[in-house]
């Protein structure tokens, strides 16, 4: 799955030999024991949904915007830090995208995302 991870020095996320929530890779010599020792991601996405993009919410601050490619959308990602450790929660903020790749938060609050598959440009405003 795709993920995205709270990075603090000196932490191991896992990879190759874990992935996910602390999964065990067991064709790359994870186990069990190594992986609960790693750091578990804030947030995972569907395997493959290939985020190209992220932005803070010019609308929360203490939410990640994220564009997926492969599944069409921009997802809202809230998260909630506890010392040097996050939550997060993923859900759909905006779907129907062909191909979104690229957000920008502009100066005004506004939100540019890019469709690559069609060259369209949108401007979301505050919800």
């Amino acid at each position: 799955p795709e993920e995205i991870n709270l990075v603090v020095p000196g932490a191991d996320f896992g990879w190759p030999g874990c992935y996910g929530y602390q999964e065990a890779a067991l064709n790359r010599g994870g186990t069990a024991a190594l992986c609960a020792q790693t750091r578990a991601p804030v947030v995972l996405f569907s395997p493959q949904s290939t985020p190209t993009s992220i932005a803070i919410s010019p609308w929360q601050p203490d939410t990640l915007l994220v564009a997926l490619w492969i599944d069409k959308m921009v997802m809202r990602v809230s998260y909630e830090l506890e010392g040097d450790n996050a939550r997060g929660t993923a859900v759909p903020f905006i779907t129907g995208f062909a191909a979104p790749q690229h957000l920008l938060v502009l100066p005004d609050q506004s939100l540019l995302v890019s469709d690559h598959a069609d060259g369209t440009l949108y401007r979301i405003t505050q919800p």
